[in-house]
């Protein structure tokens, strides 16, 4: 407890210095507060916060670019697989006069999400007497402009599955 001239006593919040002038205990700094920072402790603070804010929006945009591309390759297989389904139900000489490659148009569904960003095509090329493979390949950009390529191959036999389909249903 510190007792003043004047006969009150208070708990100790006062001292003298050594030239007379009289400091709050716990400051190391006239008028200055211990929870206080200096203007350099303040420009640290803001540059590591500007690190972690500039690293979560870094992040943020790589996340974003991820998930366009896994859309894109998602996308893309439905189209690859609607196109497939397509030749499996053509008869065998709907098959056969298939050219040897030119593109196709996705399936409405597809075009009307994207418009025009995917190029697809069919490529068919006989491996033996009585069976075909067909490949589709689909090319596009990303919307950072680089190329991407998908391809999808089957083999389609004389008897396979399409005639199944038209031997039982018709």
């Amino acid at each position: 407890m510190l007792c003043l001239k004047s006969g009150v006593c208070t708990p100790q919040l006062w001292r003298r210095s050594n030239i007379g002038a009289v400091k709050i205990l716990g400051h190391n700094r006239e008028g200055a507060s211990p929870a206080g920072f200096t203007l350099a402790e303040v420009v640290v603070g803001f540059a590591v916060l500007g690190l972690v804010v500039a690293s979560v929006f870094s992040v943020m945009g790589q996340g974003v670019a991820v998930v366009e591309i896994s859309r894109d390759y998602a996308r893309v297989s439905q189209i690859m697989q609607s196109e497939m389904e397509t030749l499996r139900m053509k008869k065998w000489a709907e098959i056969q006069d298939l050219p040897a490659e030119g593109d196709f148009d996705p399936d409405t569904r597809f075009t009307d999400l994207v418009g025009d960003r995917y190029t697809c095509t069919r490529l068919v090329d006989s491996t033996r007497d009585g069976q075909v493979r067909v490949r589709v390949r689909v090319d596009w950009k990303d919307n950072g402009g680089r190329s991407h390529q998908r391809e999808f191959m089957t083999l389609i036999t004389k008897e396979g599955l399409n005639d199944y389909y038209y031997r039982t249903i018709n």
